[in-house]
């Protein structure tokens, strides 16, 4: 019996995304489709993907992400993945930027695995935590400054100039410093957050330390799970950063040969000041955290963070963004040599 293959092409566009359809011994699609690029579409691209397995007796699906968003490529992988029928084929998924979809041995070392879907899931709910539990802060912040017997009229203080992954990373005393009160409100806030959270219940200050503990705690474990996890998704930046930020990172990133240069990935976050930047928040989140733990813990890092507020006076804000650089420098660097990071005597670049 002959095994008929039939090879998917999907190239993600602006608002819609293009399906072709190619079998063995024609280098010309035998079909071509259109399909909105939301939820919807999606749908129906799958839908009409299982429809041409079963119209052409297919034994072997191979489906090629030819180009388009980081995003909008792992959507449409979920919903693949998540279809029952096409699961019976047994798909090979590959991902390239800018590959024949019949000549699919271009491409081989793209082949992503139906687990790195379940991995990505855990990694965009952690990202919706570390926003949650920035929220959470800023209003414990805010009750804070409210509960105080000032002068200040009720005028509240201005929006902490923090990006969330700061305000859910730091501890509310290293927070306080950058609202703009005055120093003694600043400092009857500190008292009442170090000495006495329990006398704060009736303005809900107590609740909201109870969940900012809870959503801490979710982290933790998701944290957790996504270095249990790293076995499906190997990185390189291992030990450069601990598994669940390496994990993170290398998802988001994707398949790192679509990019010409690290620029790319800054202005794919939203990461520099450019017209052409666009805002990926999750791969903007995973850069920002990760850039946090290497201020942190490589002496390279602190040294450039520190200097850029010390020395140029910037805001802790635009510090970390511009300190975020060199991270994507790296990572840039190690995930495109396939080299590990030498996290001892060795400059960072």
């Amino acid at each position: 019996m002959r095994v008929e293959c039939l090879t998917v092409s999907i190239a993600m566009g602006k608002g819609y995304f293009e399906v072709e359809y190619f079998i063995e011994g024609r280098a010309q699609p035998i079909k071509c489709t259109n399909h909105q690029n939301n939820n919807r579409g999606f749908s129906e691209g799958v839908q009409e993907i299982r429809k041409m397995c079963t119209f052409r007796s297919v034994t072997q699906l191979v489906i090629v992400m030819k180009e388009g968003e980081a995003d909008a490529v792992y959507r449409i992988k979920h919903f693949l993945a998540s279809d029952k029928t096409l699961k019976g084929y047994s798909p090979r998924i590959y991902s390239s930027p800018d590959v024949d979809a019949h000549n699919v041995s271009d491409c081989k070392h793209h082949e992503v695995d139906f687990l790195q879907l379940d991995v990505q899931k855990v990694s965009h709910y952690r990202c919706n935590l570390i926003k949650d539990l920035a929220n959470a802060k800023r209003e414990l912040v805010k009750d804070l400054y409210l509960s105080l017997d000032t002068d200040n009229e009720g005028s509240l203080p201005s929006e902490l100039e923090l990006y969330d992954e700061q305000v859910a990373l730091w501890s509310i005393p290293d927070l306080l410093p950058w609202l703009s009160c005055n120093s003694s409100c600043k400092d009857k806030m500190l008292k009442i957050f170090q000495e006495h959270p329990e006398l704060s219940v009736d303005s809900g200050l107590y609740t909201k330390n109870q969940r900012i503990d809870a959503l801490e705690t979710m982290i933790q474990v998701m944290d957790q799970t996504l270095s249990k996890m790293s076995g499906i998704v190997r990185s390189n930046l291992v030990p450069f950063l601990p598994p669940h930020l390496a994990v993170g990172v290398s998802l988001e990133i994707g398949d790192i040969y679509r990019y010409r240069k690290s620029a790319d990935l800054l202005k794919l976050a939203g990461l520099v000041y450019d017209d052409a930047a666009r805002d990926q928040v999750n791969l903007q989140s995973y850069i920002l955290q990760s850039t946090l733990y290497c201020v942190s813990y490589h002496d390279e890092f602190r040294k450039v963070y520190l200097g850029k507020i010390q020395a140029s006076r910037m805001s802790p804000k635009t510090a970390l963004r511009m300190v975020s650089r060199k991270f994507i420098r790296v990572a840039f660097k190690v995930l495109l040599t396939n080299e590990n990071v030498k996290t001892k005597g060795t400059s960072f670049g």
